[in-house]
């Protein structure tokens, strides 16, 4: 997928949710690491996942955004589905719209009560903390909020 991919997971499907909540970049990649080839545990909510799936493909359809970032999401739904079914840690596919998925993630996984990592350098939790915190350059909901038509 991307050299630097975008992936989102779900706290309160891993047996400790508490744990899912990392401290710094480092603990993220620790905990990509250690679960991405997992497949989601029993107690997991696909839910989230369709969520975010949802607000994705609602952007690609009536957002405003480019003609590429229509063309690749407003199908999204099946396909980040499914991938959430076979993995306890998703990979977002990118697709060469890097700026216009991040404005619809960032308030997407926030509803939606999931972890954002973006392997730029930057993690939104589900309780509004960025990590790191005065990291103004990846502020992306206010720096991308003038491309985005509303």
């Amino acid at each position: 997928m991307s050299a630097l991919p975008v992936y989102i997971w779900y706290p309160d499907s891993f047996e400790n949710p508490q744990r899912m909540l990392p401290t710094s970049l480092e603990a993220a990649q620790m905990l990509l690491e250690a679960h991405r080839d997992e497949p989601p545990s029993a107690r997991a909510d696909a839910q989230p996942f369709l969520a975010v799936a949802r607000r994705l493909a609602e952007a690609a359809l009536h957002g405003g955004f480019s003609d590429r970032f229509s063309a690749c999401y407003q199908d999204i739904e099946i396909e980040l589905t499914a991938l959430a079914a076979r993995h306890a840690i998703v990979e977002v596919p990118e697709r060469g719209t890097y700026d216009e998925l991040m404005l619809v993630l960032v308030d997407a996984c926030a509803e939606a009560g999931m972890v954002l990592y973006d392997s730029h350098g930057k993690i939104w939790l589900p309780d509004g903390r960025e990590i790191p915190e005065d990291d103004e350059l990846m502020d992306l909901p206010t720096l991308l909020r003038p491309l985005a038509v509303v």
